[in-house]
């Protein structure tokens, strides 16, 4: 081989590691990075101390709930639904859940749950009394365990339930909105649905909050938030997806708050446009 030297001046491996990790799972995106992003960029725009006294309509993100309750081994799926059940009543009264579609053929989000289970997990045949024998990441591994497990806990919460069509994210979003017709709506959980919010809010609903249950306190007002993007609201999916979401790779070592700062420039706005399908005008 002739330059050897060259050759060994630059890093070899098998695969590369700017878009994925050793496990060839592309690079987790650093998804809360870009909520703190934007509480930073925008120094607390849209930010609430805790959600004014009212009535609202609750959404919550059916996977990230799943995530959310720890199961015990030897304990039935009829209790581990009613703990569910029980958290869900008591913190949030009557909730709207929107769960993901686990069906066994190929999804875009495999990686995330692949890489949020640890792989495929063995399916197991079990009805509200049987007893769980194995643990919670290795049953929610299998799709057709999720899914099953899913239906029961739709069947028994006392809560309203959906499942997506579009897409979790989309649908919890699209109900989100239709809700706050009506009344004001809070969302529960991620960065995704904050971007998915902030680019599609449209002034004529009433006011949307969202908040993380990981980050409980933080409260965020859409219509604040939203309205501070301007123009560029939408544009804030195309960074996102570009600098990593649940469907895309992370890119090393360029952070959320880049897109945020690129947002401003001119060049980025017309590369987003070309991908979000925006027209421009022809300038003489």
């Amino acid at each position: 081989m002739e330059n050897k030297e060259n050759v060994l001046e630059f890093e070899l491996c098998s695969f590369p590691p700017a878009l994925f990790d050793s496990s060839g799972l592309p690079l987790e995106a650093r998804k809360p990075a870009l909520r703190d992003a934007l509480c930073s960029y925008y120094k607390g725009v849209g930010e609430v101390d805790g959600l004014p006294a009212g009535n609202y309509y609750f959404v919550i993100d059916g996977g990230s709930l799943l995530q959310r309750i720890p199961w015990i081994r030897g304990t039935s799926i009829s209790d581990i639904i009613a703990q569910y059940c029980k958290h869900v009543t008591s913190k949030y009264g009557s909730a709207y859940v929107v769960f993901d579609g686990y069906s066994a053929s190929l999804s875009t989000k495999d990686t995330t749950h692949m890489r949020r289970n640890g792989g495929a997990g063995i399916k197991i045949n079990f009805d509200l009394k049987s007893t769980l024998h194995t643990c919670k990441e290795l049953f929610l591994a299998n799709k057709n365990n999720k899914q099953r497990f899913i239906h029961f806990l739709s069947q028994t919460s006392g809560h309203i339930t959906k499942h997506a069509v579009h897409g979790p994210d989309v649908d919890i979003v699209m109900t989100a909105f239709e809700l706050s017709t009506e009344q004001e709506t809070v969302v529960i959980e991620d960065t995704d649905l904050l971007c998915l919010m902030c680019a599609h809010f449209q002034s004529s609903y009433k006011n949307v909050y969202f908040t993380s249950a990981k980050q409980e306190g933080k409260v965020y007002c859409i219509r604040s938030l939203s309205a501070s993007f301007g123009s560029n609201a939408p544009r804030l999916l195309f960074a996102h997806a570009l600098l990593g979401c649940d469907t895309t790779s992370r890119v090393y070592g360029i952070g959320k708050s880049v897109a945020l700062k690129k947002l401003q420039s001119e060049e980025f706005q017309k590369i987003a446009d070309i991908f979000l399908l925006v027209p421009h005008k022809k300038t003489v």
